[in-house]
């Protein structure tokens, strides 16, 4: 996996070279480079905008209460091993970027090569300092298999002939645990970054940071408005506010509004993003753009990294952005633009993350069709899946579990079958796929607060897999979420006895499509068991579950031989789904319209087929109405419903009548039928009928 070329060796050469194969393993070799480690450049003027005064390349303050943490930092950089990493880790907005690019900046100054590579893949390199190089990897876990790549690979690889030093970033403390047992003989012992000291730092850094705010805002010498006993009482409010990140926004808040100080730190952050919201749609307005567009492409851009104009173009082309989206060109004088050197422009991020996601939070609350294709459109331009995937994990977790805001978590789970239903099957699975990866990372750190929402996208995902005809994983990932939500479930089971029956309902149809009908039965008699106790408490919202459940029995008992509970089963679920359809239809009609397509099926079993006839016309009755307002969506339930009408009138001696109707029911299926699905089962399953009707 780790190829190491020794034919030049690393005393004859001047940096590392990493390369890359076509399955992206890594491996590095020593050679000739001019490439450097870079510093994110510094803004030369600051603005009004409040990523341009918080992010930390802008130095509104120096660098002040981390004197001890600095010196430990040049103290292992400067003595040890030849090679050696470390792990600083700490929560966003504690000042780990800062702090390690300041280390880096005054190892520069002694003949050392620091900073961070602006890629890390293939044909990347960097060169070796003359007294020793620090190479910076922040936010590790966002490539975490091409970090522990090239970590592996340095560890096998001939030392250099000065130190080398990896310095990675990250939340989470136990990342090196998460990189492999292999390096941790080079590890250095990991650094906790925490709040500043209460004391004196943070005193010392609002003092600091007033005057700056005061000239860029053109007030002269404004005194601080509070002493330091007000400050302090701010400070006890959250364990926060003694973060860096927390005081400068204080800071920026007192310029606006000096008689509110004891807003918490949370909301001011809240009202930060909303003021730039603002700037940016007056913005986007005077310059006759959409409304939404720079703020939107600001929080996206929080998603991708940043937003190259060939992503705006890729962005532009999904449906539910084009009408939003401008060209590159009518963003070049924008404030959003960024044009850097030796590189072509882009839109770049809102900075810190806090911002970003409490910016993307607003955004996604606009709309409640859209933010599940806006998600999903800044995850397929982004260069880099897995990154993104792991930026947009951690903007949901700061948004609802730092700065408590509504996210919707289930945007990507209603848009994964939205496209399923509309035909497109390839990316309803993609979508669902990245919902899982998504809730995957966020249970790394924080299991408890994210195992509801990783069983609810494994449980969907079980789904999409089985009508993919991938019916082994669809299984798997079904198991998995049923695990989950019984831990839930026996802690809290008003909260969670709904998903674990849920998942138990679509459990029992994984193990009958894997041939194990025994055990499919009794996942789907436990689900019926919990959607009655729950239904019997409060049939509003859990009666239409378990109706769902009974129509499922039917068919788990039907299989197992026993027709005639499988009779009463269907015919309970259909009794409460009239009931629910004569109060909505159009919530309850869908499934009205499916549980009396099984019930017409149950019936001809049972030789009544008079009323199993007059049932599918009415199932069928019912879909054309549905397909009538929304064909997309209820084209595959029109066929289904059509093809066992179709059984009715050849059994009834009306062959013409079953010729036409299944060949109708063929055109419908026809799109959604790939090789291996349920719909392509269902497509042959009809094949085969259209030949029998024709014969007989």
């Amino acid at each position: 996996m780790f190829g190491i070329r020794r034919s030049v060796k690393a005393k004859h050469c001047n940096g590392i070279i990493i390369s890359g194969d076509h399955n992206k393993n890594i491996s590095i070799h020593y050679g000739p480079t001019d490439a450097r480690l870079a510093i994110p450049f510094k803004p030369e003027s600051l603005t009004g905008s409040i990523d341009s005064l918080l992010i930390w390349q802008s130095q509104l303050t120096p660098l002040i209460g981390r004197d001890k943490t600095m010196d430990e930092l040049m103290q292992w950089a400067k003595t040890g091993p030849r090679i050696s990493f470390k792990l600083i880790y700490g929560e966003g907005g504690v000042g780990k970027t800062r702090l390690a690019f300041e280390v880096a900046s005054k190892l520069r100054k002694e003949d050392w090569e620091a900073g961070q590579l602006s890629r890390l893949g293939n044909d990347s390199a960097f060169r070796l300092g003359v007294n020793g190089t620090l190479l910076i990897i922040d936010y590790p876990e966002q490539q975490l298999e091409r970090v522990q790549q090239l970590l592996q690979a340095i560890n096998a690889a001939e030392e250099p002939t000065v130190p080398l030093r990896i310095l990675l970033l990250s939340r989470r403390p136990q990342l090196f645990e998460q990189l492999g047992e292999s390096l941790s003989l080079l590890a250095a012992a990991p650094l906790s970054l925490a709040a500043l000291d209460k004391t004196q730092a943070t005193w010392l850094l609002l003092e600091s940071a007033w005057p700056r705010l005061c000239q860029l805002s053109e007030l002269g010498d404004t005194p601080l408005p509070i002493d330091q006993k007000t400050f302090s009482r701010w400070l006890e409010q959250h364990e926060n506010h003694a973060q860096p990140l927390y005081i400068l926004v204080y800071a920026i808040h007192l310029i606006d509004q000096p008689q509110a100080t004891t807003l918490d730190g949370g909301k001011i952050i809240q009202r930060l993003v909303r003021r730039e919201l603002v700037r940016l749609e007056k913005e986007g307005s005077a310059k006759k753009l959409n409304k939404l567009a720079l703020p939107l492409l600001k929080g996206l851009a929080a998603i991708c990294g940043s937003i190259t104009a060939q992503q705006l173009k890729n962005l532009a082309d999904h449906d539910s952005l084009t009408a939003l989206l401008p060209d590159d060109e009518r963003l070049r004088d924008s404030s959003i633009w960024q044009e850097e050197r030796e590189k072509s422009g882009q839109v770049v991020e809102l900075q810190p993350d806090l911002l970003a996601a409490a910016l993307l939070s607003l955004l996604l609350r606009r709309d409640d069709d859209q933010p599940g294709e806006w998600l999903y459109a800044a995850l397929d331009v982004s260069d880099e899946i897995e990154s993104a995937t792991s930026r947009l994990g951690r903007l949901m977790h700061d948004a609802t579990q730092v700065l408590g805001l509504p996210w919707p978590q289930e945007a990507l789970i209603e848009l994964s079958n939205r496209l399923a239903e509309s035909g497109d099957r390839a990316n309803g699975l993609k979508v669902i796929q990245r919902a899982v990866a998504i809730h995957e990372k966020l249970a790394v750190d924080n299991f408890a607060a994210y195992e509801p929402g990783l069983a609810r996208s494994l449980n969907s995902l079980s789904v999409h897999l089985a009508k993919s005809g991938d019916r082994a994983n669809g299984l798997k990932a079904n198991q998995r979420a049923v695990a989950i939500h019984e831990k839930l479930a026996t802690d809290n089971f008003s909260a969670y006895g709904s998903g674990l029956a849920s998942s138990l309902n679509n459990l029992s149809n994984r193990l009958t499509e894997n041939g194990d009908r025994a055990d499919g039965l009794k996942a789907n008699q436990r689900a019926v068991a919990i959607h009655e106790k729950l239904a019997a408490d409060n049939f509003t919202t859990h009666g239409p579950e378990l109706a769902n459940s009974l129509n499922n029995l039917s068919n788990r008992l039907a299989e197992s031989g026993d027709q005639a509970d499988g009779l009463k089963a269907i015919q309970r679920a259909v009794a409460i789904h009239e009931k629910l359809a004569a109060d909505n239809f159009a919530a309850h009609g869908p499934e009205l319209a499916r549980s009396l397509s099984n019930l017409s099926v149950h019936l001809a079993e049972s030789d009544d087929r008079t009323d199993g006839l007059k049932t599918i016309q009415r199932a069928v009755a019912i879909h054309e109405k549905l397909a009538t307002d929304n064909f997309a969506a209820y084209r595959p339930e029109l066929a289904s419903s059509l093809a066992i009408l179709a059984d009715f009138h050849a059994d009834d001696d009306h062959c013409n009548d079953a010729i036409s109707t299944v060949r109708r029911a063929i055109e419908l299926i026809k799109p959604y039928a790939i090789d291996g699905s349920a719909y392509g089962d269902w497509l042959e399953i009809m094949k085969n009928n259209l030949a029998r009707y024709q014969t007989d």
